[in-house]
């Protein structure tokens, strides 16, 4: 298993291969999930990709975070430079920068970032579709589910082993852009989940606050499985923590064992927030919040000075087993042969002279092409062939040994990878002269006040939406079944039963909030439109979404109303106008932690303001904004889209008419006590 190791700087890059990486992954100043780290300028980004190269560690640069229109031109120039200097991979969040680099680098590998929230065997195998080579998984499957997807994928399969733990599904998380324009999609996240949040009548704790990962006792299983790679989170820590976790998990891999309980204590003393979590792992989500206190940064801080000297000096760990096959002949060029199993190289050296007194032995010449010490490369198996009576001088073997490895480098480290142009956009469909109106209900009492009135064109009907006990669906308005927004290993009976309940009952489409839900529904055979949890950002992202067969898509609400604009409209666009925005969606419960929980609730943050939570299928918990998205008094701002989303979540249901006729303009209705323009003015960072 590769142990990959975050740079957030020079100094923790150093750290991180002279400990024990196999390969690390940093980014550069902009288009990466931790756009507040150090980060690399494009000068130490060369320096780092050859620094490592030398000493075989792979570096893949995250380019995790979604695109604008405008930025386009500047990301695929950035693209070009990760290919001239030898980047290993890109890893990506966004579908318009996966298209954008399959043209200009057509030979740079893809990862699919935990950002794009892959949580199954059918989103893995999308994104294999859609050319990528490894799937960074979510952080909340269980052990079981992480299987599945690494035996039935296809893909190479990466998992975070140790460091921060998210509340929310990675890319599904809205909750910094909403309080401070500070977007988690966009690299600058500014953590909300780490403050304390109260219940009714209850004193503030850590609801959404969790215990950092561990799986260090963890590593045989997860061999056993066929991970590919063991992740460990911390671009934003420090080189002596990035040191020391690299430490104790080579030393481990290398051993073929587990973390002992005495090495995940030392570690708890390096960083954590009181103490680890295999939670989502092992099933059980009961004991996972945390937080970080001033013990934990004193016992830090003891230990800096011992942590350093982990990297005060270089060592090279050997990466690389090989094969080693050399022939010498009279009158004929030295030939050696090198294989790493996957890449071969094969060079020739000096011709062999004739012996004046002893010729060289196959045992010296062995010893000669060996790769010595320092060297990434160790030699698994030697072949020599050599004729008799032959003087190839130590100096010849020196220069063939290091003629070979540079060749096998380079096979396995390419340079001069080929470019392309910038990938162009075609004219989309011409804009829709008058947008039409959805709306998404959580109740059959909201949809029976809808269907009251002129019905909207299209509404969108909950998962667990009963058919027998909910008003026949008329013809006229389009019915959507809304998905899990996540889909993972687990769902599959449930989803298909309903599917199945909900299209005799007249759903003639359905929506999916994921790549993943995405990659499962296409097989039912019913339209499926593209819900805000896809972030689309981009014209080159909705290219790709077009391309995925969907039917129309709604856009991310993180766009401002002048970037919907500019979007090309390659199929029908829909956009969010009223409602509670979503903030977080959750795999672990903050109600009571258990399945038979029902019901609503609201919690409250240090200003006393409201977050609405509700239930989702699965037990996943939505958090909602407080304050209701209200756009009705606002029509001239409105985009040229096709359709304008209402949602409704705990409205009663004469709200919903009501305010369904102010967007409609045919009646006056009263403003929302509090409420937000969202971020479609103000834009986030």
């Amino acid at each position: 298993m590769e142990l990959l190791a975050p740079a957030g700087s020079m100094e923790a890059l150093r750290a991180a291969v002279f400990c024990g990486a196999d390969a690390v992954y940093l980014g550069g100043g902009g288009f990466n999930a931790r756009r507040n780290a150090r980060n690399f300028t494009q000068e130490e980004l060369a320096e780092a990709v050859a620094f490592c190269h030398e000493r075989g560690v792979f570096v893949y640069v995250t380019m995790n975070t979604l695109l604008l229109d405008r930025e386009a031109g500047e990301a695929a120039e950035y693209i070009r430079f990760l290919n001239r200097i030898g980047a290993d991979a890109l890893i990506v969040q966004d579908l318009g920068v996966a298209r954008l680099a399959q043209s200009v680098a057509p030979e740079l590998t893809l990862h699919a970032s935990t950002q794009m929230t892959i949580a199954s065997v059918e989103g893995a195998r999308l994104c294999k579709e859609l050319g990528f080579t490894r799937v960074v998984l979510a952080r909340e499957l269980a052990k079981g589910q992480m299987e599945a997807i690494a035996r039935e994928s296809g893909l190479e399969t990466e998992v975070f082993v140790h460091g921060a733990l998210c509340v929310c599904f990675s890319g599904q998380c809205y909750f910094s852009a909403m309080l401070g324009g500070r977007s988690g999609n966009r690299g600058l996240c500014a953590q909300p989940c780490r403050l304390l949040y109260r219940k009714e009548g209850q004193a503030p704790q850590a609801l959404l606050s969790l215990k950092d990962l561990s799986l260090g006792a963890h590593l045989t299983e997860l061999s056993a499985m066929g991970v590919t790679s063991l992740k460990i989170e911390g671009r934003m820590r420090r080189p002596e923590y990035v040191a020391a976790v690299c430490s104790a998990f080579r030393r481990a891999i290398d051993e073929k064992r587990n973390l002992t309980q005495e090495e995940l204590a030392d570690l708890a003393m390096v960083f954590s927030r009181q103490g680890f979590t295999d939670g989502y792992f092992a099933g059980n989500l009961s004991d996972m919040q945390g937080v970080r206190e001033e013990p934990d940064e004193k016992a830090y801080r003891a230990k800096l000075e011992e942590l350093q000297k982990l990297y005060a000096r270089e060592r090279v760990f050997p990466k690389f087993g090989i094969s080693l096959t050399a022939k010498l002949a009279a009158g004929k060029p030295a030939r050696l042969r090198l294989s790493d199993g996957t890449h071969t190289a094969e060079v020739l050296g000096d011709v062999p002279e004739p012996a004046r007194s002893r010729g060289v032995t196959e045992e010296e010449l062995a010893a000669r092409l060996a790769p010595g010490k320092g060297s990434p490369f160790y030699a698994e198996d030697i072949q020599i062939r050599v004729e008799p009576n032959l003087f190839f001088s130590a100096a010849s073997g020196n220069a063939l040994r290091r003629a070979g490895l540079a060749a096998l480098s380079e096979r396995i480290f390419p340079s001069g990878r080929p470019e392309g142009p910038t990938p162009s956009l075609p004219q989309g469909q011409a804009k829709p002269a008058k947008a039409e109106f959805s709306a998404s209900v959580r109740t059959k009492e909201q949809l029976i006040a809808l269907l009251e009135t002129e019905p909207p064109k299209r509404v969108y009907l909950p998962f667990d939406f009963e058919p027998e006990k909910w008003p026949s669906l008329p013809k006229g308005t389009e019915f959507v079944l809304t998905l899990p927004r996540v889909y993972e290993p687990g769902m599959e009976k449930d989803v298909r039963r309903q599917v199945e309940k909900a299209e005799k009952a007249g759903v003639s489409a359905l929506l999916a909030g994921s790549l993943g839900t995405l990659a499962k529904v296409s097989e039912f055979g019913l339209p499926v439109y593209g819900d805000a949890g896809l972030n689309l950002t981009n014209s080159h992202a909705l290219m790709q979404a077009k391309g995925l067969g969907l039917s129309g898509a709604a856009v991310s609400f993180e766009l401002t109303l002048a970037q919907i604009r500019g979007l090309a409209q390659y199929l029908p666009l829909e956009m969010l106008v009223y409602g509670r925005l979503p903030l977080m969606l959750l795999k672990r419960c903050v109600m009571q932690n258990c399945k038979a929980c029902r019901g609503d609730m609201t919690i409250f943050d240090r200003r006393g303001e409201p977050i609405y939570v509700t239930r989702e299928y699965g037990c996943q918990n939505q958090l909602w904004n407080g304050h209701v998205l209200w756009l009705a008094d606002k029509p001239e701002d409105w985009p040229d889209v096709s359709l304008l989303r209402l949602v409704f979540t705990d409205e009663p249901p004469a709200r919903c008419r009501e305010v369904l006729e102010a967007y409609r303009g045919g009646s006056t209705c009263p403003l929302p006590e509090k409420f937000t323009r969202g971020l479609y003015y103000r834009g986030v960072q």
